[in-house]
């Protein structure tokens, strides 16, 4: 039996991740030995962690979706349920193929019969768009409310899943910056949202300098609640365009975090005006699948190329898959001004 193994810490953030990606085997219990976490997974995933085998022991708890539904959808309109689904604190944001929108709370049901923890079913009713990035759901089953409070890297936040972005897949990504943050640092942390790249920081960091800039009026009011619930005391938080703010800041930043994915290169320029010699740049893109690195470099080395700055590539990767042929990369970009 295949089991992902994980150190405890990181027991969470692990379990919500292999939820989301409808790999998580229901039919075998959790191990917990020594300082690890085993789940139980039904295939194999690159990139998410060390894949092991071992015996497992059945598990007695509770049935499998397939088997809760093997009773409601036919064969085909099991072949046609997406297993996959956001998890936002108590909140599953779910997609809903039309041929099974007649079956859509039979559904629903079965998600909160196997996994607990969820409270609220709801499905997606339009793709990410607008000046926020947001998407309207519906809720179909459970708890009738759109706003939660979701968890991750020892950190809360209270949001609401209809009226901010929130994207549960930079988990690993925010707590990857966290780990390259040095003491006593000043950091522009761009398209902040409810706080996430910003509070996870600073929830270590409490020596450095955050200035965070978000043009949702709805989630600027999240993030400052969320500033006091996570008890920080070093995020200043501007509302208004990113732009326009970092170019307040001239040479200001140790390190500036772009997680806006759609037309963040927009706003390139601006950061590197406020960058510092040698300050890191966070800057995550959407590109093509061929060759994306590649691609993503091309778009960065423009905006600098306009800004009359050098720069280097310190680190880049594919985030994650995004369709078929579009792929989200980061760069991790070191800004080069003396010399």
């Amino acid at each position: 039996m295949l089991f992902l193994k994980i150190n405890k810490t990181d027991a969470e953030k692990a379990r919500k991740m292999i939820m989301e990606l409808g790999i998580f085997e229901n039919e075998y219990k959790v191990e917990n030995k020594g300082k690890y976490v085993y789940f139980p997974i039904k295939k194999k995933i690159s990139d998410i962690g060390e894949i092991v085998e071992l015996k497992g022991n059945k598990s007695k708890r509770r049935r499998s979706i397939e088997e809760i539904l093997g009773k409601v959808l036919e064969k085909k309109e099991l072949e046609n349920l997406v297993r996959s689904y956001d998890l936002i604190g108590s909140i599953a944001v779910i997609e809903i193929p039309k041929e099974l929108e007649k079956k859509e709370k039979e559904i629903a049901k079965a998600i909160i019969e196997v996994h607990p923890n969820i409270k609220t079913v709801a499905k997606k009713m339009s793709a990410v768009s607008g000046e926020y990035r947001t998407r309207k759901i519906k809720i179909i089953q459970g708890k009738r409310t759109k706003e939660t409070i979701h968890k991750e890297h020892g950190c809360s936040f209270k949001l609401n899943a209809e009226k901010v972005y929130y994207s549960v897949r930079l988990s690993g990504e925010r707590e990857r910056v966290k780990q390259l943050v040095k003491p006593g640092e000043k950091i522009l942390a761009l398209f902040a949202g409810v706080g996430p790249f910003p509070i996870t920081i600073a929830k270590n960091n409490a020596e450095c300098e955050i200035i965070s800039v978000e043009s949702n009026p709805i989630a600027v009011k999240y993030f400052k609640e969320n500033i006091i619930l996570n008890k920080i005391k070093n995020i200043k938080v501007v509302e208004g365009d990113a732009g326009k703010i970092a170019e307040k800041y001239p040479e200001w930043a140790d390190r500036i975090i772009m997680p806006l994915p759609k037309d963040g290169e927009k706003f390139l320029k601006s950061a590197i005006k406020s960058a510092k010699d040698g300050c890191i740049i966070h800057f995550y893109t959407f590109v093509e699948s061929e060759d994306p690195l590649k691609k993503a470099e091309e778009i960065a080395a423009g905006k600098f190329l306009e800004s009359n700055t050098k720069f280097k590539v310190v680190s880049k990767r594919i985030v994650r898959s995004y369709s078929p042929k579009i792929v989200q990369v980061v760069l991790d970009l070191r800004v080069i001004k003396n010399k």
